[in-house]
Order: C-alpha cells, then structure tokens, then sequence
C-alpha cells in the first residue's frame, strides 16, 4: 500500500486548499449542469444560426472545461486515497486540454445569454487556478 503522507501530492489533496477547490469546482458543476439543461435551451429559439453556433461552442467549451476540473479532482483525492501514485497523476491524469478550454473570443460574449456568461467566467477563473496547481504539483519531485 501507498503511504499517502508520504508524497507532497498527497498533502496538497488532504489540505484544506483542495478541499475548497474541490467544492467550488463541484457546486460549478451542478450549476452549469442545471443551467444547461433548463434555461439555455429555452434560449437558443430567437437566436440566429451564428449566434447558434457560439451559443452551443460555448456550451460544449464551459462542459469540457468542468469535466477537465473534476477529472484532475478525483486523481488528486485517488493519490490522497493511495490508489495512484503521484507519479501516476503527473503522467497521466494532468489537466488538459488547455487549447480547448481556454480561449474564447471575449468580443463576442454580449451575444450570449448573461448567466452563461458569467458561468464561463467564473469557470474560467477556476480552471485557471486549477491549471496552476497542476503545474505546481507537475513540478514537484518525489
């Protein structure tokens, strides 16, 4: 078995920080998820075909930029738990991809209904913070 207290990676996941983050991370998740089943889809019907287009680029972006979040989350609660390794987690369970969840065309954000926007936001901001610790955690050597 692993010693899970072992590893600095593992501390990171048992800290309070993570747990925090892991919150934060979860309840976005919820509300994204109750957004984009209700209230976005009423709102695509007076939207043209291009704002159409962004609307759900947008959606599938803000989806896959959560998924990413909660994924990297449970590695680092399966390297607290000692069911990987932190090796593990470096090598294969990094946060990505950073060239899908990233960028985003800011400009035309005024098109998009406001409490979507403000969800892409608001997980942005989290997904940035997120890819920080990653590269923190990525940087550490046992």
């Amino acid at each position: 078995m692993i010693d899970p207290l072992a590893n600095p990676q593992s501390d990171f996941a048992a800290s309070a920080f993570f747990a925090k983050t892991y919150r934060e991370t979860l309840g976005l998740a919820r509300e994204a998820c109750d957004y984009l089943e209700g209230p976005v889809e009423a709102g695509r019907d007076g939207l043209d075909s291009d704002a159409k287009l962004r609307l759900t680029a947008e959606t599938l972006r803000l989806s896959t930029r959560i998924i990413q979040m909660m994924a990297w989350m449970y590695a680092q609660r399966a390297v607290q738990r000692g069911e990987l390794t932190s090796d593990q987690a470096r090598s294969a369970h990094r946060l990505g991809p950073r060239e899908t969840c990233l960028p985003r065309n800011a400009q035309t954000d005024g098109q998009l209904p406001s409490t979507l926007q403000e969800l892409m936001h608001r997980s942005e901001q989290l997904y940035l913070r997120v890819a920080r610790l990653d590269d923190m955690l990525a940087r550490d050597v046992d």
